[in-house]
């Protein structure tokens, strides 16, 4: 019902009403509380427009609207508008427009004043600015409420008149305030509930989940919310109860009785509880309750709602021997629970102890532990828990959950103690229920989970990340004690050739053999010295107080502990490790530590395993080129650092070209043009050869296209691409190729893609995979260096491969080298009998040409024949090609040096 209407009458209509508009506004604000205070976040905004409609309609406005405040910005923005039928909306004209269009409102709504203007025509002088505003607008009256937010302007409800004056009701005024102030804070709540979201879940799942009835309550009685217990008691739907008003289920005779209780705790300086025994009328009749009131309130002492907790209490009302017949019960429930509960007196004496707690002090001082009248001696810290609990309890009248220890050693038993005030009919607090649980295995869980946490799970030495923690404490203490001729080392040690283990005996046996030598490494170090797993067959060592140079001498007995053989299921072992020390009495970033440990370590492999190498200048100076590079490589693809050279591949017998390889150099701003082997390794650990390898691919394509359109390549010219392990492992792989395919209008069949014989092998399984998906897109594919890898013949012939490549270091000996014949030759044999094309890589001379000739391989790449180069020079290159007569007999090096 609409309480005025537009126009000259609409002061007419209000008087017709008066009687029921208050009412109707209390019911309005009723409903207003309740939505708000239990709407949910995902429903506020759709809450806010419906309650600007309502308000609206109700005052009899022409336009409802909130504006919120940005400080920040200095902007006000209109986040809901409500307009009666006819009237144009101005929402997107109130999009962050500037503070001060109308500087006297502002100072008014600043002042957290309400800006009330009656007649925008009536405005004197010092209101131009406002009214030129608001007439382009054309707004002829306006009132709009603040709602703060720490003390400061957050917003307005507004509302609009474009038809002529309007005097505004004091009471709407009034009563408009208290929705400021709930807007306030369901804003302030909403601001505040990402970071509370989870202490909200648990509170509501408590406060829900309660076997008590609770009930919150508004000033008026108003249920704001209510408990699955208080819905039973009353019979209600779960959306029933709340938004009703709880003083009307009271009998008429109590509620006149309690009242003035209730109505002591609404002041700012009246009490916080209240309690009280009256009777609610239930599915059931009328039933005695005591209800145990609890006031919320502002920092200033206002009153905000109440917490209210039923107990129904009928059968003391109805009979001493029901009473005693319930007490009995109750105290059977209580005596036969498992958890130990006693009842604390205000000078925190137990007046109360169910049988449960009487066994377990029984039994802890059986074992051994010191008892105090009765009761287990606790600790000192475990004392002060207990004792500030009580007293917070007694205090502030709130349950408070701690956890302690009583005993100790073997007979320590861990409890969660739960202390519950009983109130007195005064309100106050006169004793305190604790309900304590044994909680040991729980804790001792916990232990075993943070354990496993920070422990490797196959050897139970510490992991990476515990090293990591203990390198940081001994570099902090070595910085206090730098000055004292001592250090702290750090040792990287690998098990040589442990893959091997792996591939041949299975990750069982490796497993065991990586136990067995932790448990031989162990054997050599001091109790402060730290032997931790970083995974794999990777281990490290930290001494962190040492003697300058005696790192290596702990190196050497390291080894040393190998030197008598393993045995694991009739198999002997004979492992070797290969050693990184780094030592230093300076502060250093524990993780440049490691890092430079592991760089000592690849030196040492490098020298040939089992060997020990020292963390040196040389190796400073790569470590930190090679982590300035990992930096640059962030991002180089997006800056177009990257360029492609291509190398032709060749028909042996005529120098037709066949296709081409695409490989990758950087243009690194500062250190020039780098080729592949200075960085992709590095790519390849740090990531970013996924998306620089989807760059060259696409790149590579377009630019292959490009040379079909112009005729300048045969349409069986094949484009080769490297692929990298990263790049296998990707999940998408060939729908991502084909995607490159289709987007530059490239056949399939004229993209061949390369991957190593040791990428292939590092997970065959996953590398099948994927090259089996890659073989259904149509693409061809070839394992580059074939020969230097591990890779099994069986798996060979299980993979979707087209082409092989026979490495350069077998081409290398040829003609002279017999070795490298025989070698070469039956990789020929073996692509004939697989049916798979050969091509052959670093043809340098006439003679390699002229062997692989005879020796059968029709394919074959290398400066014979061409050096990498840009696209460009390879254009020219191509069309040299066609315009010869014959092919190029000759190395063409020279005259190609791109």
């Amino acid at each position: 019902m609409r309480w005025t209407r537009r126009g000259d009458d609409r002061n007419d209509e209000r008087d017709e009403v008066i009687d029921e508009r208050p009412v109707a506004f209390e019911q309005l604000l009723d409903r207003l509380f309740a939505r708000f205070l239990s709407v949910a976040t995902a429903e506020l905004d759709t809450a806010m427009h419906t309650t600007v409609a309502e308000l609206g309609a109700f005052v009899g406005a022409d336009r409802s609207y909130i504006i919120r405040y940005d400080w920040s910005a200095m902007t006000t923005t209109m986040t809901h508008e409500w307009c009666a039928e006819g009237i144009a909306g101005c929402f997107e004209m109130e999009q962050g427009l500037p503070m001060a269009v109308g500087p006297r409102q502002q100072d008014r709504l600043e002042a957290l004043e309400v800006n009330q203007i009656d007649d925008v025509g009536l405005l004197g002088p010092g209101w131009e600015e406002d009214i030129e505003f608001l007439q382009s607008e054309d707004i002829t009256a306006i009132l709009e409420v603040p709602f703060a937010l720490d003390g400061r302007l957050a917003g307005v409800i507004g509302f609009d008149v474009v038809t002529g004056p309007f005097t505004w009701r004091s009471s709407d005024v009034t009563a408009l305030k208290a929705v400021a102030s709930l807007l306030a804070n369901v804003l302030a709540r909403t601001l505040a509930e990402g970071a509370l979201d989870d202490t909200v879940r648990e509170l509501a799942t408590v406060f829900n989940g309660a076997p008590v009835p609770l009930l919150l309550l508004d000033r008026f009685g108003t249920v704001l919310r209510a408990n699955q217990s208080a819905n039973d008691m009353f019979g209600s739907r779960t959306d029933e109860l709340a938004g009703s008003n709880a003083l009307e289920r009271i009998h008429p005779d109590d509620l006149a009785e309690a009242s003035p209780q209730w109505a002591a705790m609404l002041r700012p300086d009246g009490p916080d509880r209240s309690a009280q025994e009256v009777r609610f009328l239930t599915p059931a009749g009328y039933r005695w309750h005591r209800v145990d009131a609890v006031a919320s309130r502002t920092p200033t002492g206002e009153f905000q709602f109440s917490t209210v907790h039923l107990i129904d209490v009928d059968e003391v009302h109805r009979t001493a021997t029901q009473l005693g017949r319930s007490e009995r019960r109750f105290g059977s429930l209580v005596e036969s629970l498992p958890d130990a509960v006693m009842r604390f007196d205000p000078s925190h004496h137990v007046t109360f102890a169910n049988a449960a707690a009487v066994r377990t002090s029984q039994e802890m001082a059986a074992s051994g532990v010191v008892m105090r009248a009765g009761w287990p001696r606790l600790d000192p810290t475990s004392a002060s828990i207990l004792r500030e609990s009580l007293d917070v309890v007694f205090k502030k009248g709130r349950p408070v959950t701690v956890e302690y220890a009583v005993g100790s050693d073997a007979t320590e038993v861990w409890c969660e103690s739960t202390f519950v005030p009983e109130f007195a009919a005064d309100g106050s607090v006169e004793s305190v229920l604790l309900v304590a649980r044994d909680i040991t295995h729980r804790r001792d869980h916990e232990a075993e989970l943070a354990h496993r946490a920070s422990h490797d799970a196959l050897t139970g030495l510490p992991n990476r990340s515990m090293l990591l923690s203990l390198l940081s404490a001994a570099v902090a203490e070595r910085a206090d004690r730098h000055d004292d001729g001592r250090c702290l080392a750090l040792l990287f040690l690998d098990v040589d050739r442990f893959k091997t283990v792996n591939d041949s005996l299975g990750h069982g046996t490796g497993d065991e053999l990586l136990c067995r030598v932790a448990e031989r490494l162990g054997t050599t170090l001091r109790p402060h010295d730290t032997l931790a797993r970083l995974g794999g067959d990777e281990f490290t060592v930290l001494l962190p107080d040492i003697a300058l140079g005696e790192a290596t001498t702990v190196a050497a007995r390291l080894q040393d502990s190998l030197r008598e053989p393993i045995d694991i299921n009739g198999t002997t072992f004979r492992p070797t490790v290969s050693i990184g020390v780094v030592e230093t009495s300076d502060t250093a970033e524990p993780t440049d530590l490691l890092r430079w440990a592991d760089a000592a370590m690849y030196e040492a492999k490098a020298g040939g395993r089992n060997r020990v190498a020292i963390f040196d200048e040389r190796m400073r100076a790569e470590v930190s080129e090679r982590n300035e590079l990992d930096r640059d490589l962030t991002g180089a693809v997006d800056r177009n650092e990257f360029v492609l050279h291509f190398q032709p591949e060749v028909e042996l017998a005529t120098g037709r070209p066949l296709g081409c390889e695409a490989l990758v150099r950087w243009r690194h701003p500062d250190r020039g043009t780098m080729s592949p082997d200075r960085f992709i390794s590095l790519a390849e650990e740090n990531g970013t050869i996924v998306a620089l390898g989807r760059w060259v691919l696409l790149d590579a394509c377009r630019t292959v296209v490009g040379w079909r359109t112009a005729g300048l390549v045969a349409d069986d010219f094949v484009l080769r691409v490297n692929l990298s392990a990263r790049q296998l492992d990707q999940a998408g792989l060939a729908r991502d190729v084909a995607d490159v395919l289709s987007t530059v209008g490239l056949p399939p069949s004229r993209l061949c893609l390369e991957v190593t014989e040791t990428a292939l092998m590092r997970d065959v399984r996953a590398g099948m995979a994927a090259l089996t998906e890659l073989h259904r897109v149509g693409v061809q594919l070839a394992i580059d260096d074939f020969g230097t890898g591990y890779s099994s013949l069986s798996y060979l012939k299980r993979f979707p491969i087209d082409v092989l490549k026979v490495d350069r270091s077998f081409v290398d000996g040829l003609p002279g080298e017999a070795h490298d014949v025989a070698i070469t030759t039956a990789i020929l044999d073996l692509a004939r009998s697989l049916e798979l094309e050969v091509t052959a890589e670093g043809v340098e001379t006439v003679g390699q040409r002229d062997a692989l000739i005879e020796l059968g391989c029709k394919r074959a790449q290398g400066y014979l024949f061409a050096r990498p180069m840009p696209a460009e020079d390879l254009v020219r290159h191509l069309m040299q090609q066609q315009a010869s007569a014959t092919p190029t007999a000759e190395p063409v090096a020279a005259a190609n040096p791109g």
